[in-house]
């Protein structure tokens, strides 16, 4: 995992200054609809407004932010999985900078096979195949937003544990 985030360049809570931590904890306290330090399932789908349309996008968010399984997501965990997120999507946006993502929905962004393996951002790295066709959760050498994300997630959690990306 570690070595995989270094090849997509990812740096974690680095990536960001203090105040881009801050500004990612005011969401935070919007959906904390009882202020117990805690977001349930309910309050994330119920109050979240960048997923008021996708209440499956917004249950994949709160379930990837849930480290400990227990149901709930702590201030760290939603930092956390934010940080991953926002710089996870920066890379993709790197690895194909041709593509005009701005216009593109973004649950509709895709990268072939091709243009990952050639990616100028991701240098002619030996294992950049293993590490596309393990992203390519369907086999048919598109990969997803959604794929990735659930995929990087994985990995930067290991590379980056909550000790070390907590917006601290």
């Amino acid at each position: 995992a570690f070595e995989v985030m270094q090849i997509f360049g990812a740096r974690g809570e680095d990536s960001f200054t203090k105040k881009e931590i801050s500004e990612l904890s005011k969401p935070f306290k919007n959906l904390d609809q009882n202020s117990d330090g805690y977001l349930t399932e309910g309050e994330y789908l119920g109050n979240s407004k960048h997923f008021r349309k996708n209440s499956r996008g917004a249950r994949g968010f709160f379930r990837a932010s849930d480290n400990n399984r227990d149901g709930k997501v702590s201030h760290e965990e939603y930092i956390q999985n934010r940080i991953i997120t926002d710089e996870a999507k920066e890379i993709y946006k790197k690895i194909i900078p041709e593509t005009d993502l701005e216009n593109i929905p973004v649950f509709r962004w895709s990268i072939e096979k091709d243009a990952f393996l050639t990616s100028p951002y991701l240098y002619d790295h030996p294992k950049l195949n293993v590490i596309f066709v393990a992203m390519d959760q369907d086999a048919d050498g598109h990969l997803s937003l959604p794929e990735y994300l659930m995929i990087y997630g994985r990995w930067a959690r290991k590379a980056f544990p909550i000790e070390i990306i907590d917006g601290e």
